[in-house]
């Protein structure tokens, strides 16, 4: 028998070299970001799961308060080499280590799919966003074959419910569908022909 590992062990190991691959590129976080927080100042940003920083650099170049946490070391180490705010942790198990209230937006793509508690995850964004405040959330569709630890929660109507049911009002969805379609995916991946569409989320703390 292998050694038994914690939660917090098995994350950190498991998302240690995760973004060695590359991660998406400009064109589609900007995408993604532009309805959202373009209309009016987003104010103080934390992104859960910030990889290597591709968002908290567009987001610093666009002049506005960002940080970032993730489980990937490596990942955050770049940031750090960038002049990044990002901290490593397992936000499954570590929480985060930020006080009350203290965002305005959170934003959160492609990554409550790989959290081994997604539900404690989501009780701590909502602790530390405002009133009133954003969250921005995007998840993998489950027809694409994405790995996820919990498969069914991450349907439309399951994922739907489980937010609302966490005390959040979801305001807007917009499909991946309607991205320009060589954004979709890392630029590594551009060139294989790749299928189904993604949904991005946007809600609000009650």
């Amino acid at each position: 028998m292998g050694q038994v590992r914690n939660p917090r062990e098995i994350a950190l190991n498991a998302h240690r070299n995760y973004y060695s691959g590359g991660t998406y590129g400009d064109d589609r976080l900007i995408w993604t970001v532009d309805p959202f927080l373009s209309a009016d100042s987003p104010g103080k940003i934390l992104e859960v799961g910030c990889g290597d920083g591709a968002m908290l650099r567009l987001l610093a170049g666009r002049g506005m308060d960002a940080t970032g946490v993730d489980a990937s070391s490596t990942g955050i180490k770049r940031c750090r080499a960038l002049g990044l705010h990002a901290q490593c942790l397992d936000v499954s198990s570590d929480g985060l280590p930020f006080e009350d209230n203290l965002f305005d937006t959170i934003i959160s793509l492609e990554t409550f799919e790989h959290l081994m508690n997604p539900y404690y995850v989501l009780q701590e964004v909502r602790r530390v966003l405002r009133p009133s405040g954003r969250f921005l959330c995007s998840v993998p569709n489950p027809l694409t074959g994405h790995p996820y630890l919990y498969p069914g929660l991450f349907e439309y109507n399951n994922f739907r419910r489980f937010l609302e049911q966490s005390g959040f009002s979801v305001d807007q969805v917009r499909p991946w569908q309607w991205a320009p379609r060589e954004t979709i995916f890392p630029v590594r991946m551009r060139n294989i022909p790749v299928l189904q569409g993604r949904l991005l989320r946007e809600a609000f703390a009650e």
